[in-house]
């Protein structure tokens, strides 16, 4: 009790839950009985915990996909959307409790960081995906009613995203300025609570990703660290009297003339759910 040694404020519940088959292993199965199974477990925990930690909070895990799927067999994966109706629906048949969410922004395409330019991100509450070129709607749509804990938003935090560094002439100057404007959208929105970044150092069995805020050295350490990358002094700026001067060079490359309105109040209506590929 004297957090001598730190302390533990919540947990994330598995990973990635309405991509099941590939993160959070519960194989083929119908995704009625993926959010049936999944708000047991946040229940469950949330119960444990807050028993002896009142202000414990229990984090529901979410991908990018938002009204689409990442993969098109239903019985591996289903829309962010309709696991997180569902898991609301559940928990407040069942008795509301303050779970929140832990959400992934990576952008539309892993391997391209520019998500500003993320087509298949728009302004709306379906969306087929929620990156950070959309990242308002996500605090937008849980500050519905029904969707609040005793009148309040519930927490988000960002838990597992980054963006890659590509071998194109200005491939580290894109990585630095994707973090610069999704900083700055994160520091607009007082409903997400943190923004951790993945990773500090790339991994060299991550697909081909270069997330890193250092290159990997090519050693066998799969966390040997290799040299600082353009990110690496921006990230390191972020939340100092040096953010603006280290953040500027960011503005041209993202097609702005400063920080100002960064986050949008003005959402679409909903339209007809489209599908598109990752290019």
């Amino acid at each position: 009790e004297d957090a001598a040694f730190g302390q533990l404020s919540g947990l994330v519940i598995g990973n990635e839950m309405q991509s099941h088959w590939s993160w959070y292993h519960l194989g083929n199965v119908d995704s009625k009985i993926v959010i049936r199974e999944y708000s047991a477990a946040l229940r469950i925990a949330d119960l444990v915990t807050r028993s002896m930690h009142e202000n414990f909070s229990i984090y529901v895990s979410l991908e990018h996909h938002w009204s689409m799927s990442a993969s098109e067999d239903p019985t591996k994966g289903f829309s962010g959307l309709e696991a997180i109706s569902g898991i609301q629906k559940i928990s407040t048949e069942g008795g509301n409790f303050p779970w929140a969410l832990a959400f992934h922004p990576y952008p539309q395409n892993l391997f391209k960081a520019e998500f500003w330019k993320d087509r298949s991100a728009p302004l709306r509450f379906d969306a087929p995906r929620i990156t950070f070129h959309n990242l308002e709607v996500l605090p937008a749509f849980l500050g519905q009613s029904e969707y609040l804990f005793e009148g309040k938003v519930r927490s988000i935090a960002l838990t597992e995203q980054g963006f890659h560094c590509s071998d194109k002439e200005n491939g580290e100057e894109e990585q630095a300025a994707a973090f610069a404007l999704a900083w700055k959208k994160v520091q607009a929105l007082p409903a997400i609570e943190s923004f951790l970044y993945h990773r500090h150092v790339d991994h060299p069995h991550e697909g081909g990703l270069h997330l890193g805020l250092r290159a990997h050295d090519g050693s066998s350490n799969v966390n040997g660290i290799g040299k600082k990358r353009a990110i690496w002094s921006v990230f390191q700026s972020a939340g100092t009297a040096q953010e603006d001067s280290a953040f500027a060079f960011a503005l041209p490359i993202i097609g702005r003339m400063d920080w100002n309105n960064v986050i949008s109040s003005k959402f679409e209506p909903a339209r007809t759910l489209f599908h598109e590929t990752d290019n």
